[in-house]
């Protein structure tokens, strides 16, 4: 999997729309990783879930329109005012989504 993985702290082009070739190849890849984007402030940070740790979920206690994740590759390249002022992002995609619904009804009736 390949994310944005940037801070605007160090990087003054991270708070806008990423371009293709910044993409970076995650350290830690694991199975069901993803990407983030989250603003604190007038920062934006972004970069692999798996750089957070385990079972993490990278949008857990953050507002909306301040956090998205998503599970494929350049995922998380939106700008800052984008993410601000988008409803359309719920923190996970809809694939992530039927993933899971699929694994419950597996696990349910194996």
């Amino acid at each position: 999997l390949s994310c944005y993985q940037c801070s605007s702290e160090h990087a003054s082009n991270c708070d806008t729309e990423q371009r293709r070739d910044e993409l970076q190849k995650c350290r830690y890849h694991r199975n069901n990783d993803g990407c983030f984007t989250r603003i604190y402030g007038d920062t934006v940070i972004r970069g692999c879930i798996s750089d957070l740790g385990s079972d993490t979920d990278p949008c857990k206690g953050w507002k909306r329109s301040d956090c998205h994740a998503c599970y494929d590759d350049g995922c998380n390249y939106v700008s800052r005012n984008v993410l601000r002022n988008s409803s359309s992002f719920s923190g996970t995609s809809l694939r992530t989504s039927l993933f899971f619904v699929l694994h419950y009804f597996l696990v349910l009736f194996g």
